[in-house]
């Protein structure tokens, strides 16, 4: 999937998220079971991240690699949370769907507060606001700094928010998954995982020619 971004230039592939969903809650699992070397795999995990972060920014300005072979193929390749589809929010749900799986109060309650701050976050001027207030205060390199981290860590463009509820930013409409959450019975399913990872890239790739034939 990362190879394909690298060709058609298109940000979705949730394998990189669900693979960042895995790792941490691993660490959960590591941290609920007691594990004696739980502080060392956090500790490993979060300098891992740092490092390899680090690695993507700096080829960003090398001359020998494209941007998107950089924040698309080698952040899949080291497993970090660069450019990531849904950014570390995304990843953060995940966890969320994990620590109510076993209350649907909790689950819906978590659910619902999600969805607000990201509605609030992303279909509002709040954020632009913010920065601007650092930059009306004098602060040039803070309100940079954090606007980078926003769009490649965070998962929040600031430059894309408050447009368009229906055409633009419309992620507000994943409240209505909230039903099909619920009917859930907690069991496994047919075991298709290899199905989806050919259906995964491929109804991509369609879905995004027909957005390119609407946009034209």
């Amino acid at each position: 999937m990362s190879i394909i971004q690298c060709f058609i230039f298109i940000e979705n592939n949730y394998f990189r998220t669900l693979f960042s969903i895995c790792v941490l809650l691993s660490l959960l699992e590591s941290y609920k079971n007691k594990d004696r070397n739980f502080k060392k795999l956090l500790i490993a995990y979060i300098i891992w991240q740092v490092f390899s972060i680090s690695i993507n920014i700096l080829f960003l300005n090398a001359l020998f690699i494209s941007e998107e072979f950089d924040a698309y193929f080698l952040s899949a390749l080291f497993g970090n949370i660069f450019c990531l589809e849904g950014g570390i929010i995304f990843t953060f749900l995940g966890v969320l769907f994990y620590l109510t799986k076993d209350n649907r109060k909790l689950l819906i309650i978590g659910y619902i507060v999600f969805c607000m701050f990201y509605f609030i976050a992303t279909a509002t001027n709040l954020i632009s606001v913010v920065l601007g207030k650092f930059y009306h205060l004098g602060f040039t390199l803070l309100p940079d700094m954090l606007e980078y981290i926003l769009d490649t860590i965070i998962g929040i463009n600031p430059m894309d928010v408050g447009g368009s509820l229906i055409y633009k930013d419309f992620q507000w409409m994943m409240i209505a998954a909230l039903p099909f959450l619920l009917i859930y019975n907690g069991k496994q399913g047919k075991k298709l995982k290899y199905i989806f990872y050919i259906f995964y890239p491929v109804h991509i790739i369609i879905l995004f020619y027909i957005g390119s034939l609407i946009g034209k």
